[in-house]
């Protein structure tokens, strides 16, 4: 288990301290300042924040001294640090072993961080975890909304999905055994299946599922009975997603090693027939493969990015517009939380009220446009890809007008680590808004007359220039790290072009000069054959 460093816990502190107006430069200032709020405030707001800033002051003192470390725990430490927030606060990673079917199979499951967190650090390292997971696992409640939270993460996967090679994500929702009736029952899965279309999650894998039921089956090892429910739902997850894991993916892995298969049997069977040739005409082919060796060569040589750079300039400026206008299409909506009947109403320091509102407002519609951005990065990463599978594809193309059965394995690009992105919007103070705040006479006329629709323009109005100036940087960032992401993938592919196209006429070759050995080449191919027969 790995503690935070100082400037970790600082960074997390400083967040939740912001949301009451303070700042602090070290943790022990930090703890005096989380110290004196928590004996000063007394109502619920910030209520997420207040229960972090509760954490810190409860376990500083017992963990200032290991920040940075790493420690080893039992099981009930574990338990400890994962349920207690005055130890799991403290907490960057922790690494359990555990022994169960699933780890036997070599299975790793992680718990991603921060889905509640307006911290780049955590929500960098959950999409990472969504970017480069085998599978994806989500799972709520029968009797539970989505809560912001969740609708954030849920966004995200959806604006990730399709760039996915395949389909894998998993929601389950848990505790269906809380139903009165089936009719109950699919209305709430049919409300869930709703939601995750409006979050851009279409046709979603969706598994209602008792999981008190489920252990009752395998302890007692019997069908749970329910008053309506023929079973807890589980073996049915269970067995779509096993099949998922071990045929799905496994296809993936099969379908790969069987096209390189039929790619060495095919070279094995032309160096063979080629070695089996009469003097003149192992002569002639001699000198037919020096020059179709000199045209292929040439044709790898010239492999250039020039193309695929404009390609993914004009892709990554296209990504950029729609990501801003995905953003402000939610713009009403991110007002409505922040500015509300709930929050804003009499008795209250209005002034206060309103700036916080502001800063809440702020930090939404900043997060997501941080959160666009990361799947922009993944978006972009996947164009690579693409440019890098094309060039490769049209080489083969031009080589095979030299060399019918020429065919190399397929180029695999190594994988960008997504770039960490600031929430727009992070450096602006409520004291930017003055104007715009100023059109707040009272709560009945902002909620009852045209107030609360005049702020929502204005601020609209002033935070378009600045959202495209965001975009715009973002998109400029975006092409100055892909751009050379991009020229190194088409040089490394090049190389190892090359260097596959000698192998392959170097083998052609040795087969015409008699320097290999026939027995042992249809040895090697029947075994090959047997392969794929098997």
């Amino acid at each position: 288990m790995t503690l935070k460093t100082a400037d970790m816990l600082l960074e997390d502190v400083s967040i939740a301290l912001e949301a009451f107006g303070q700042k602090a430069i070290s943790l022990d200032l930090a703890y005096e300042a989380a110290s004196r709020i928590l004996s000063e405030t007394s109502s619920d707001k910030g209520k997420t924040h207040l229960s972090f800033l509760r954490a810190f002051v409860q376990g500083y003192p017992e963990h200032s001294g290991e920040l940075g470390t790493t420690i080893t725990v039992d099981l009930t430490g574990f338990k400890a640090y994962a349920a207690e927030e005055a130890k799991s606060c403290f907490v960057d990673l922790i690494d359990l072993y555990y022994d169960c079917a699933l780890t036997k199979q070599g299975m790793v499951l992680v718990d991603t961080p921060g889905a509640d967190s307006i911290n780049a650090r955590h929500t960098g390292a959950a999409f990472e975890y969504i970017k480069n997971a085998d599978a994806i696992l989500f799972v709520t409640y029968y009797n539970h909304p989505f809560s912001k939270a969740d609708r954030e993460f849920l966004i995200q996967l959806g604006r990730v999905k399709d760039s996915f090679a395949m389909d894998k994500m998993f929601f389950v929702v848990n505790a269906v055994d809380l139903a009165q009736d089936n009719e109950e029952l699919d209305e709430v899965i049919d409300y869930v299946q709703n939601q995750l279309g409006g979050f851009g999650i279409r046709f979603p894998k969706l598994f209602p599922v008792t999981s008190k039921g489920a252990l009752a089956e395998k302890q007692a090892a019997q069908s749970f009975s329910h008053h309506f429910l023929q079973d807890s739902g589980m073996k049915h997850f269970e067995k779509v997603f096993h099949a998922f894991i071990e045929q799905d993916l496994t296809n993936l892995a099969i379908v790969s090693a069987m096209a390189a298969i039929a790619r060495t049997e095919t070279l094995l069977q032309e160096v063979l027939t080629t070695s089996k040739q009469d003097e003149a005409s192992k002569a002639a082919a001699l000198r037919q493969l020096a020059e179709d060796y000199q045209q292929v060569l040439k044709v790898a040589a010239d492999i250039q990015d020039g193309a695929e750079q404009q390609k993914l300039r004009k892709e990554i400026d296209e990504l950029i517009y729609y990501s801003k206008q995905r953003v402000f299409f939610r713009f009403a909506d991110f007002f409505k939380e922040s500015f509300n009947p709930a929050v804003i109403k009499e008795g209250e320091d209005l002034k206060t009220v309103l700036r916080e509102a502001l800063r809440n407002f702020l930090n939404a519609i900043g997060f997501d446009f941080g959160q666009e951005m990361r799947a922009t990065s993944f978006r972009t990463e996947m164009t690579v890809h693409k440019l890098v599978s094309e060039k490769q594809a049209s080489f083969i193309q031009q080589a095979q007008r030299v060399k019918k059965t020429l065919s190399l394995q397929p180029y695999d690009p190594e994988k960008k680590e997504t770039l960490e992105f600031q929430p727009a919007f992070h450096n602006l103070s409520d004291q930017e808004f003055r104007k715009e705040l100023g059109l707040f006479k009272n709560p009945k006329a902002f909620f009852e007359k045209n107030e609360k629709v005049m702020m929502s323009q204005a601020l609209q109005e002033r935070l378009d220039p600045l959202a495209l100036a965001y975009v715009s940087d973002q998109g400029n960032r975006l092409y100055e790290e892909y751009s050379v992401h991009l020229h190194n993938e088409i040089d490394a592919l090049k190389q190892a072009t090359i260097a596959e196209v000698e192998d392959i006429f170097m083998g052609l070759k040795a087969g015409l000069e008699e320097t290999v050995d026939a027995d042992y080449f249809e040895e090697i191919i029947e075994k090959v054959q047997q392969i794929v027969q098997d």
